[in-house]
């Protein structure tokens, strides 16, 4: 017979070999003659599927354990129990497919665990040794066994002995392999729980290193120090090395205290210039805000105040800029408008007087338009200005004469005298009221003989008194009594020149 106790094979395989050889001692029931030969490959076979199906559950497996053999691992035992088919006793049929269960299921388990990253220890050499002890071999004649009655006793009683060593043997191989995994992962454990600890700690100590030169940054030294202190409690093996640090961040605080004593006074002058007002004192702040800067104290705030500063130094500019612009606009208002310009404006409206009224020939108006506007006589005569004169007379030369209607009663004479071919009645705005160049008539500025007599003023109180508006607003002299009609000749005499920008219809 073929020996079974080869040096590659499994102790789970010696003890499967050695079952088939106590158990193959019985199978002559079946047979006369028979071999081991006769059932080696069968057995082989068997033993292949059993490992492929292993390998199958193994990876199905979702456990750290194994209960229950798989179905096709049941079926797998069946077929190796069926290939002796003991004919002696049910009994020992079943109590071969109990044994070959309970090695399929501990050498999964064993190969399980392997797979979960736990490596069991070799058996020691006593246990080995009696695993030699109890797999010798026994050398079978390859000649045909004949089994006698006689004979079946003493194998009977062998068989009995091997079946309690083997259930023996492999109650010690369950509980040294549990043994030894229970020891594993104990060890696997602790290991995990040093590794976690040393983690955590490391953790910590990096937190307040990093903390620390947080606070350093911030010129927060104290805080800084406190952190290195925790750190020495969380690793004092760093103590030294610590400690080092912490001087030295004592030796900062002590330069930072006197920069920062600096930083205040030229910081708070800076402040005073700042908030003076005054172009200068502000200028002077941004140099005093750049120089704390330096100092490297609070760059953000000193940031922000420069930006401030040029600001402010921006804005001041420009108020000052409007301040004399305003100064300015206010002179030339002053000097070209009455002091009661608006109030004399307002009465005219109020009384539904909204513009005054210039006569002349529409030859004029190319004059007109090329020369920016209306010109007294003296002043056409100076810039040699040509001109179809209107008027015979030349009552106040160096004024621009207008009136309150505009069928004025003089624009009619001049049409039939023929000095006006085509009359233009031009409109000007009644702002002109305002100016300090205009002044007022109560009546033809040309009746200086005849009563009433004509009165020249300039203000608001002269026109009250002296402007007869209920008659000027009259859209003809024709229904006037003769005592009135004078009063309908009123002017307003503009000295020099109209612009352009009073005169609203040149273009109509």
């Amino acid at each position: 017979m073929p020996t079974l106790n080869r040096p590659s094979m499994s102790i789970f395989s010696k003890i499967r070999n050695r079952i088939v050889h106590i158990f193959i001692n019985l199978i002559g029931e079946k047979k006369e003659y028979i071999t081991y030969s006769d059932i080696e490959d069968d057995i082989a076979e068997i033993s292949k599927q059993q490992l492929s199906e292993r390998k199958s559950v193994i990876e199905k497996n979702e456990n750290s354990f194994i209960n229950d053999l798989s179905e096709n691992q049941i079926e797998l035992i069946e077929k190796k129990s069926k290939i002796l088919d003991i004919r002696n006793s049910q009994n020992d049929f079943e109590k071969f497919k109990e044994i070959n269960y309970e090695i399929e299921r501990l050498e999964t388990n064993i190969i399980l665990q392997s797979k979960i990253k736990f490596t069991p220890t070799k058996i020691d050499n006593e246990l080995i040794n009696l695993l030699s002890a109890q797999l010798i071999e026994e050398k079978f004649d390859r000649k045909i066994l004949e089994i006698k009655s006689d004979k079946r006793l003493k194998f009977e009683e062998e068989r009995k002995t091997d079946i309690e060593k083997i259930r023996i043997l492999k109650n010690d191989i369950l509980k040294f392999s549990l043994t030894k995994i229970h020891q594993k992962r104990e060890e696997e454990k602790k290991e995990k729980e040093r590794i976690e600890r040393e983690r955590i700690i490391n953790e910590q100590f990096k937190i307040h290193i990093e903390n620390s030169q947080k606070h350093l940054t911030l010129n927060n030294y104290e805080q800084a120090q406190q952190e290195l202190l925790n750190a020495i409690k969380i690793k004092p093996e760093k103590e030294k090395e610590l400690i080092g640090l912490i001087t030295e961040i004592g030796t900062k605080k002590q330069e930072f205290n006197k920069r920062l004593a600096q930083f205040n006074v030229i910081f708070n002058n800076a402040e005073d210039s700042f908030h003076s007002g005054y172009l200068e004192q502000v200028e002077q702040a941004i140099f005093l805000y750049r120089k704390a800067l330096k100092l490297n104290i609070d760059n953000l705030k000193c940031e922000r105040r420069i930006s401030d500063v040029n600001y402010k130094i921006q804005r001041l500019k420009e108020l000052e800029v409007e301040r004399i612009k305003k100064e300015k606009e206010e002179k030339e208002r002053k000097e070209k408008y009455k002091d009661d310009a608006e109030a004399i404006m307002n009465y005219f409206k109020q009384n539904g007087i909204y513009k005054f009224y210039h006569y002349t020939d529409t030859r004029n108006i190319n004059s007109i338009l090329q020369n920016s506007g209306l010109y007294s006589l003296n002043e056409m005569e100076k810039k040699h200005i040509d001109f179809t004169q209107g008027s015979e007379t030349r009552e106040e030369p160096d004024y621009v004469r207008m009136s309150y209607t505009k069928n004025h009663p003089l624009m009619y004479v001049s049409k039939n005298s023929g000095r006006i071919i085509n009359a233009k009645v031009l409109e000007v705005d009644i702002e002109i009221a305002g100016l300090r160049k205009t002044k007022f008539t109560n009546v033809n500025a040309a009746r200086t003989a005849t009563y009433p007599t004509v009165k020249f003023g300039t203000d608001l109180n002269f026109i009250q008194e002296n402007v007869k508006l209920d008659i000027v607003k009259q859209p003809n002299h024709f229904n006037l009594n003769e005592d009135d009609k004078p009063y309908y000749q009123a002017e307003i005499m503009v000295k020099d020149h109209v612009e352009l920008e009073y005169i609203k219809n040149l273009n109509d």
